[in-house]
């Protein structure tokens, strides 16, 4: 029972350091507990009220299907804020699974969340380096995650193949 605990509480000290949702026993919040700026939402300079958008559908389409979703719009568009509000409606007694890039590897092994939001803002900073790999990605689905990923357009269009060239 010791040795269990003693490895329970490296794998809890491992994903309090690279995860941004930890709940500081080695799980995490839930959706509902966040805050929009925690999503990476950035605060608007004039209160305006959300206003809905027609790919909302689609977003929700994908992750009823149980896919995994990347929303990419250009800088300030609100593609943020939009997955940030559908998740907090549609899965908001989910834990939530947001790892900085470098903390991801760390976590490879025995730290990948089962059953919860896994987000990814600014993907592009995920598919570098030590980053997020498919078969990682691949094992998160498998696990029953929810996974939802926003990049900008013009990170984008960085990723997409240049004649024979795949980035």
């Amino acid at each position: 029972l010791q040795m269990q605990a003693k490895q329970d509480d490296e794998r809890a000290a491992k994903v309090d350091r690279a995860v941004r949702t930890s709940d500081g026993r080695g799980g995490f919040r839930s959706v509902r507990d966040l805050e929009l700026v925690e999503f990476g939402v950035h605060p608007a300079h004039v209160a305006v009220g959300y206003i809905d958008r027609d790919k909302e559908v689609d977003l929700l389409e994908g992750l009823r299907a149980g896919r995994p979703v990347l929303v990419v719009g250009h800088s300030m568009a609100g593609k943020t804020r939009m997955a940030a509000r559908v998740l907090m409606q549609e899965y908001p007694d989910r834990p939530i699974f947001i790892v900085e890039p470098d903390g991801l590897a760390q976590l490879a092994s025995d730290g990948l969340p089962q059953g919860a939001v896994v987000w990814f803002d600014d993907m592009d900073r995920f598919l570098t380096g030590e980053g997020l790999r498919v078969v990682l990605l691949d094992r998160m689905l498998r696990r029953g995650n929810v996974i939802v990923a926003t990049m900008r357009a013009k990170e984008h269009e960085k990723f997409q193949p240049a004649k024979d060239v795949r980035p």
